[in-house]
């Protein structure tokens, strides 16, 4: 499998939302920048839209998304600003 390059918008999206404050290394977005992504998109965390875009991304843990995960489902579905997400 290739690994995952996202364009300049797709990593400056991804990269919004990572927290090194959170322990994450800026290959992960955690629970902390999944909250804000949510707030972003005017999600509750309750709404079954999130798992949709769980599914989409492929995220294999729970409030974590991967720089592979999300940014592979952002150039699968030709993803380059958040209103792009709200479609």
């Amino acid at each position: 499998m290739e690994p995952v390059q996202g364009n300049t918008k797709q990593n400056a999206l991804f990269r919004k939302y990572t927290g090194k404050d959170e322990g994450c290394d800026g290959a992960r977005i955690g629970p902390n920048g999944c909250a804000k992504l949510l707030a972003d998109l005017g999600l509750d965390v309750t709404d079954r839209r999130v798992l949709v875009l769980c599914a989409l991304a492929k995220a294999e843990t729970q409030c974590e998304f991967s720089y592979e995960e999300l940014v592979g489902a952002f150039k699968e579905y030709k993803i380059n600003y958040l209103g792009d997400l709200k479609k």
